[in-house]
């Protein structure tokens, strides 16, 4: 939910926010659901996303290279992921799949003892679907040097003419 924090002040124990919310229709059926519950509230500055073009042309340079190594353009996308992606690290109890949680881009760090209990730390790579402007930017700006260390033409305006 995106709007426009107009105020906020503290009342005893308690604070009070007044704010213009977009999209009011679906939201507006939600709050009137949640009335008297207690909810919990997350504010936040709304980040920029990654543009469609941005991704497509990503996507152009993934394909070129998985076809120039003849690999698959998910093995070049994991690789690119490790290489210049976001990433975070979990740990969970050993024997846990964590593919079943819905990760599917991960590698394994190192196994270990907490508390006399196995674990097993992760490396998690977020999806680019995920990224905002400078976050797909990094990731764009490694695949290009990817690319052209492969000698892959990857030249942004001739991305350009294909989508005009």
């Amino acid at each position: 939910m995106q709007g426009e924090l107009i105020k906020a002040e503290k009342v005893g124990d308690a604070l009070k926010i007044i704010a213009v919310v977009q999209d009011m229709p679906p939201v507006l059926d939600k709050v009137l659901q949640l009335a008297g519950k207690e909810v919990e509230i997350i504010v936040k500055e709304p980040r920029e996303k990654r543009s469609l073009d941005a991704n497509a042309y990503f996507w152009l340079i993934v394909g070129k290279i998985a076809d120039k190594l003849r690999a698959s353009k998910e093995e070049i996308y994991f690789k690119l992921l490790k290489d210049y992606g976001q990433s975070v690290t979990i740990t969970v109890r050993k024997g846990c799949d964590i593919s079943k949680a819905g990760f599917k881009y991960y590698e394994v760090l190192k196994d270990g003892l907490i508390n006399g209990k196995e674990f097993t730390a992760y490396r998690v790579f977020i999806g680019s679907s995920q990224y905002d402007t400078k976050q797909m930017s990094v990731l764009i700006d490694g695949a290009v040097q990817e690319a052209k260390e492969l000698g892959i033409d990857v030249e942004l305006e001739d991305f350009i003419d294909l989508m005009a």
